[in-house]
């Protein structure tokens, strides 16, 4: 069958991503003898032109659209939902070829999304198998409704069948990275990515990763990553790499042992990553130097001892410290992120948590976020239906962030009182503000990678253009911070 992979994300913050799963999904379509294009919308200026003009060539039996997010997990009020509406409009205007909705966004909300966009069928979860699987029952005329995680209408009721998660990762092809200009990506700052594992022993009371995945780690040989890095690399010629795990550093000695086998057989890539700090030390981090990170997501959430465990992070803030230390050490550029605003989040809590980060050696940047996106299936909605806070029926799809009571005006303007005093730290919800936007823009044509390596250049660069005022207030009825109008 000839099958079409819309990719609408075109969110750049902190940069570019590739569509990785559609990636690994059309290389499982070619296997199966299906004919593949896809249209990438990362970069497009025209994004309906660049659509119709695939699906009037290209003819399509099956058109996807792959939602990787329909919000950006921080802002409070960019929802991709009506553009994907826009798209799907347009695409029933032009071809007659059925719909096909999958990926990580829609898998978080498979009922929801399949009911506004109006899908003929969807899969939710892992579809390395269900896909091939679908086209081959659609292709033979046979009935598609057991395969597992598929979306579907049944009368007037969309049924969702349960999930089932791959367990063979090694036989899962290399990903058609030929179908993406990643030399596009490169210089835009993006990095090309491969998955090492799927899964999350980890529990976060906010993360979707477990529900979906699994909390046990099903891991892919790191014979087989990095066979793959080489694959990319030959083909592309670009250098420049994410490992695509929520955090690389679980199982650590997974994680090392990709690391090891990079240095081993010489493969010269550059990466980013993102990690905890469980199970770090010297020697992990010395390997991740050798193997090649250039920079270092650390993944705190917070900085309190006492929010640590209400976030169920499963380490403490002096672990976060060793780790930095060790960074600081070999050299690695690392940045912190936070997320403020959770269950007994309070002044007190707000300020171990500044207390703690000023203690940090040599962060590159700090980022605030304040409010934590609910979404189904978390430990953080079966809090708030507890506490009545939500109903059974209330639909999560639109912008919804949990804030604690506790978190008031003194908290917001403490925050604000640290992010004036530090030009490394950065208030999340100013990163979709038109202004900083053209900020990060016009630093990311310089190609710094990481990003945040200068994290003091932005901060420094808006100070100037105000002649010193940062104009940034909490607004209390929106429950986030905004640049002053006049900005």
């Amino acid at each position: 069958m000839r099958f079409l992979f819309i990719c609408p994300n075109r969110q750049k913050f902190v940069h570019p991503v590739p569509p990785i799963g559609p990636l690994y999904l059309a290389a499982a379509l070619n296997e199966h003898g299906h004919e593949v294009r896809l249209v990438d919308l990362m970069f497009s200026r025209h994004p309906l032109a660049e659509i119709e003009s695939a699906v009037r060539e290209f003819s399509p039996e099956v058109v996807g659209i792959s939602i990787r997010n329909v919000d950006t997990l921080f802002s409070k009020e960019v929802f991709e939902l009506q553009t994907l509406k826009e798209y799907v409009l347009k695409i029933r205007e032009w071809s007659k070829a059925m719909l096909f909705l999958g990926g990580a966004g829609f898998s978080i909300f498979p009922r929801e999304l399949f009911q506004e966009l109006e899908a003929d069928y969807g899969i939710a979860g892992e579809a390395d198998e269900s896909l091939p699987l679908l086209l081959e029952r659609l292709e033979q005329g046979q009935d598609p409704s057991n395969i597992a995680g598929l979306v579907f209408k049944q009368g007037t009721e969309v049924v969702v069948n349960p999930l089932q998660l791959v367990t063979e990762l090694d036989r899962i092809p290399f990903q058609a990275i030929d179908l993406i200009d990643a030399r596009m990506y490169a210089k835009r700052r993006g990095n090309l990515g491969v998955f090492t594992r799927r899964g999350c022993p980890l529990d976060c009371i906010y993360c979707p990763e477990a529900p979906l995945y699994g909390h046990a780690c099903r891991l892919r040989s790191h014979r087989r990553v990095v066979d793959e890095l080489e694959y990319i690399l030959q083909r592309t010629g670009v250098p420049y790499f994410d490992f695509a795990d929520t955090l690389f550093n679980l199982p650590s000695h997974h994680a090392m042992a990709v690391c090891q086998e990079i240095v081993d057989r010489r493969v010269k890539i550059k990466f980013e990553v993102e990690l905890n700090p469980i199970g770090q030390n010297e020697e992990s981090v010395k390997l991740l130097k050798a193997a090649g990170v250039i920079g270092v997501d650390l993944t705190a959430d917070a900085g309190s001892d006492e929010m640590l465990h209400n976030l169920n992070k499963g380490f403490t803030r002096e672990m976060l410290l060793n780790v930095a230390k060790l960074y600081a050490k070999y050299k690695i550029p690392y940045t912190v992120g936070y997320l403020l605003g959770g269950p007994g989040e309070n002044l007190q809590t707000v300020n171990e948590t500044l207390e703690f980060t000023r203690r940090l050696p040599g962060c590159s940047a700090v980022y605030f976020a304040v409010g934590i996106r609910v979404f189904r299936g978390t430990r953080l909605e079966n809090l708030l239906l507890e506490r009545g806070a939500i109903g059974q029926p209330d639909d999560l799809l639109p912008l919804n962030f949990y804030y604690d009571s506790g978190f008031d005006q003194a908290c917001a303007d403490r925050l604000m009182e640290e992010y004036r005093q530090n030009l490394n730290y950065y208030l999340c919800d100013l990163f979709y503000e038109p202004f900083f936007d053209t900020l990060l823009n016009i630093i990311g044509r310089l190609n710094v990678r990481p990003l945040w390596k200068h994290g003091r250049a932005a901060r420094i660069l808006q100070k100037i253009l105000h002649l010193g005022r940062i104009p940034v207030y909490w607004n209390e009825a929106g429950r986030h911070f905004q640049l002053s109008p006049n900005c």
